[in-house]
């Protein structure tokens, strides 16, 4: 392998366009990595190209330094070829992800000791995203929400270093649904990483100012049973709170099914 040679110009977070010579070429995946990194982190990129089938991604706020480098693999695909992370010029274990390295890089204080999220707190969403913006299982559940939640809440989603968190405020309630995902994938640049549940607290609800996060259990259904008042299997209900209870209906065993009949 020749050595690496600084061939490309400076990603810039400002969204500034490179300029390529053409002897220069830098594969679309390996480019749109290092737009994002730059955006993610707010810091300039460099692009190096180490020979005329591999490239280095340089990241590095003075503190931190990561390179990852990718080498074409046929049909016209790159594929992560290796990755290296030095805080304060030593070296160290990789990061466990794109995100993980994002929080790094950004915080190389508490590189080993991320410093726990508070997880109580309704208010704190992050930075609001608009929900056309959202990826699809998000929009989806936004629209569901606000089909199904009682009264005419606020749905709003909020974007932080390792979630999207679909936020929906009733009257006297705020629900929460937690995501992942949706970041770049380092391995295979070209995509995202799927966006999906975090595994613990799912969601979170609270009625009144009361917790009841555990008593949901993650489910959506327990979710509205609590906030509508619907009856559970035990024939009791939740605390309702779109003005009154709603009658408790029978349990006959049957379930019923809406389906939509197509004629032609």
């Amino acid at each position: 392998m020749s050595a690496p040679f600084r061939s490309l110009c400076s990603v810039s977070a400002e969204g500034d366009e490179p300029i390529v010579a053409e002897e220069e070429y830098v594969h679309p995946a390996v480019q749109r990595f290092a737009d994002q990194l730059a955006e993610d982190t707010g810091h300039r990129m460099v692009i190096e190209r180490v020979t005329s089938r591999e490239w280095r991604v340089v990241a590095d706020n003075g503190r931190v330094r990561m390179t990852i480098d990718y080498r074409m693999a046929g049909r016209g695909r790159v594929i992560h070829a290796g990755s290296t992370l030095a805080i304060d010029g030593q070296r160290r274990g990789l990061a466990k992800d794109y995100d993980d390295f994002i929080r790094i890089f950004g915080d190389p204080d508490n590189a080993d000791t991320p410093p726990p999220r508070d997880l109580t707190d309704p208010s704190d969403i992050g930075a609001i995203v608009q929900v056309a913006d959202c990826p699809e299982v998000i929009r989806r559940m936004a629209q569901m929400a606000g089909e199904k939640m009682p009264g005419e809440p606020t749905i709003r989603v909020g974007r932080t270093l390792d979630r999207w968190i679909l936020a929906i405020d009733g009257e006297k309630f705020q629900l929460r649904l937690n995501y992942r995902g949706g970041r770049l994938d380092t391995g295979r640049p070209h995509k995202a990483t799927p966006v999906v549940p975090v595994r613990r607290d799912h969601i979170q609800l609270w009625v009144g100012g009361e917790d009841y996060t555990e008593q949901v259990g993650g489910r959506f259904e327990k979710v509205l049973e609590l906030l509508m008042g619907t009856p559970r299997a035990d024939n009791q209900t939740g605390p309702a709170i779109k003005g009154e209870r709603r009658a408790a209906v029978p349990t006959t065993g049957v379930t019923v099914r809406n389906t939509v009949v197509m004629r032609n």
